[in-house]
């Protein structure tokens, strides 16, 4: 299986340029591409609202609960030791409200969909 993070950052200069980067997880070799798409789109959103509001990462890191490093991993794109679950608290913690809709597939097998506004 491909390694989340290389992948991901390979994707970099469209993360740093804060905008979703244009990666098919599937054809990287990903095991699972819909999750790894999940945390690089909640990853990204974490990124962003730490740049608007204008936190330092001992700030953000403070407010999240997790140490600054931690913080450092999430800024540079480099989320693979945090869980979906994980991320999903952390944007919680930074007064996101997170909706799960679940609902009949139009196909015979269902899909994961992910939007960040």
């Amino acid at each position: 299986m491909a390694d989340w993070a290389g992948a991901v950052r390979a994707a970099n200069f469209a993360f740093r340029k804060s905008s979703m980067p244009r990666v098919d997880f599937a054809d990287l070799g990903f095991e699972n591409p819909e999750q790894e798409l999940m945390k690089a789109m909640l990853t990204l959103k974490i990124f962003r609202l730490i740049r608007e509001r204008g936190l330092t990462q001992t700030q953000a890191a403070e407010m999240l609960g997790i140490k600054q490093p931690q913080v450092s991993l999430l800024m540079r794109n480099r989320a693979s030791s945090f869980s979906v679950g994980k991320l999903k608290a952390l944007l919680t913690a930074l007064g996101q409200d997170i909706q799960i809709v679940v609902k009949p597939a139009k196909r015979e097998h269902g899909e994961l969909s992910v939007l960040v506004g």
